[in-house]
């Protein structure tokens, strides 16, 4: 629990709400302050085997909500991602519509995420196209990017493809994310932040940390990205060319070890040439 600007205790209030999809009904949950009056908002969804109470989800919302963010979760247990992007869909437009809100930061956690990032490529429109979603960017959890240990099954197609700022979390103990072959796929990537969780599995466990403290780096982490995005255009130039890369801290030593990596942009490099010139 944290204290308003003007002092006051905010409170994190649940409400659930239930959206048409088809014949059926998308269960979802928001998390807001009492006194908050949202225009916008986090929107998350789980992965291949949970539901919106899965994992760090609802703890990340809470996060986000004592931090001014209205934050959304929904439940979709479909397997086939194209099905799972639909329902995504179907949640942003019902949030525009019904809750009106004007822009969004949508993500999720391992095929979540995915569902998230390809929801993403739909929707961006490089030109504030009527009726599109102001998508400030894409938070990522666990992104599987290959099938356990099978690491020839590369999932990036969908990575190269998005224009939008990605905030990525994952363990470096990750079966499904092989550190290495993460940043290659990302290194030439524009505006994209990578966490790694030293130690932390596809679940974000930390062998022998507490996880309270592993969900509180999380949560840490996101927020201050969210935070970052909010009053961010969705629009990327070429001059707005980064990538950055965290390592969280050694849960033996207690030492951070991180490091940060800005790419810069061939017009960039160009100028410099011409100067020498």
């Amino acid at each position: 629990m944290i204290s308003g600007a003007d002092g006051d205790e905010l409170v994190t209030l649940q409400k659930d709400i239930h959206i048409p999809f088809g014949d059926k009904i998308i269960e979802s949950t928001i998390s807001t302050q009492k006194k908050a009056a949202p225009t916008g908002g986090v929107i998350l969804t789980h992965g291949a085997g949970g539901d919106m109470n899965t994992a760090e989800l609802p703890q990340v919302a809470n996060h986000l909500s004592e931090l001014g963010f209205a934050c959304a979760r929904f439940t979709c247990k479909g397997l086939n991602l194209k099905y799972r992007v639909k329902v995504f869909k179907a949640v942003v437009e019902h949030f525009m519509k019904t809750e009106k809100w004007s822009w969004f930061i949508i993500g999720g956690r391992s095929m979540g995420a995915r569902a998230a990032v390809s929801t993403a490529n739909e929707l961006f429109s490089d030109d504030d196209e009527p009726g599109k979603p102001d998508i400030k960017g894409v938070l990522c959890l666990s992104y599987p990017l290959h099938p356990p240990k099978d690491v020839n099954k590369l999932r990036d197609d969908i990575l190269h493809s998005c224009k939008l700022p990605m905030f990525f979390v994952s363990g470096t103990e990750d079966v499904q994310c092989e550190k290495v072959l993460m940043e290659n796929t990302l290194k030439n990537k524009t505006n994209v932040t990578m966490h790694w969780l030293e130690g932390g599995d596809h679940g974000l466990h930390v062998k022998g940390r507490d996880k309270l403290m592993t969900l509180g780096e999380i949560c840490e982490v996101v927020g201050g990205w969210c935070k970052t995005m909010r009053h961010a255009s969705s629009c990327i130039t070429d001059d707005q060319q980064s990538v950055s890369v965290y390592t969280s801290d050694d849960s033996k030593t207690g030492k951070k070890r991180d490091k940060t990596t800005k790419l810069q942009d061939g017009s960039r490099r160009k100028r410099r040439k011409e100067k020498k010139d």
